[in-house]
């Protein structure tokens, strides 16, 4: 089942907060009263959709990975390499790449 546009809105709403917020802080210093705060989103529906700021965070990651595919794609079908644009022009791509390294080493994963 689709998810319903409301809630589609409301989590778009919350990772531009953050990617907004992160383009300004470190992610470790952003707390949810800041990401509600920044999108105009209660706390209560944060919690609604998000059990802490890290599955926000994981919500971006998928949004990047989906842009990148996108690009990928576009490149292939026609010829043209779009860029992140969106992450790039905020000054965070590099900042969410080097959260996610660290993330992937604490949790044992890396290579």
């Amino acid at each position: 089942m689709a998810e319903d546009k409301r809630i589609r809105k409301t989590k778009q709403r919350l990772t531009k907060a953050l990617a907004e917020l992160l383009a300004q802080t470190s992610f470790e210093q952003i707390t949810v009263k800041d990401i509600c705060a920044q999108s105009s989103i209660t706390r209560i529906t944060f919690y609604t959709h998000y059990g802490d700021k890290y599955e926000l965070l994981a919500d971006l990651f998928r949004d990047m990975e989906i842009l990148t595919k996108a690009q990928a794609l576009t490149e292939t079908v026609i010829g043209i390499d779009p860029s992140l644009e969106f992450f790039e022009h905020r000054g965070i791509r590099e900042q969410l790449e080097s959260f996610w390294e660290k993330a992937v080493t604490a949790s044992g994963l890396s290579g």
